[in-house]
């Protein structure tokens, strides 16, 4: 089910490819917080010079490790073009990491809210 979970080291400050990162966990250079929820962060990272989307989750107790294990396993079950596309995950200390495609973009929410100023501009 869930693969690749192992402890990784942190790193500050470098710069990679023109981004200058504030940490590193595993082979991902952590560049910015491009998302954030009521349970963790979404990163933009970079690792090889291609550019992922990074989930960190705070896991305080069991229900919460089950519910990510649950997530990681639908999400690596998933293919279809509309979908991002899980990479792998894994764990350091009381954070799970979930690594997907980055994609270029404006969120679901900005799009909504531009399609809600034009259809308000008619």
């Amino acid at each position: 089910m869930v693969e690749n979970l192992s402890n990784f080291e942190f790193e500050h400050l470098e710069t990679v490819q023109n981004y200058t990162h504030f940490r590193k966990v595993g082979e991902y250079h952590l560049v910015e917080v491009i998302g954030q929820g009521a349970f963790g962060k979404v990163y933009l990272a970079i690792k090889n010079g291609q550019k992922y989307a990074i989930k960190e989750l705070f896991i305080e107790n069991r229900s919460g490790i089950e519910k990510v294990y649950k997530e990681i396993e639908i999400l690596s079950e998933l293919e279809h073009p509309n979908i991002i596309n899980y990479t792998e995950s894994f764990k350091k200390a009381n954070h799970i990491y979930i690594v997907m495609e980055y994609i270029e973009g404006v969120t679901l929410l900005e799009y909504m809210k531009l399609l809600r100023e034009r259809v308000n501009r008619v």
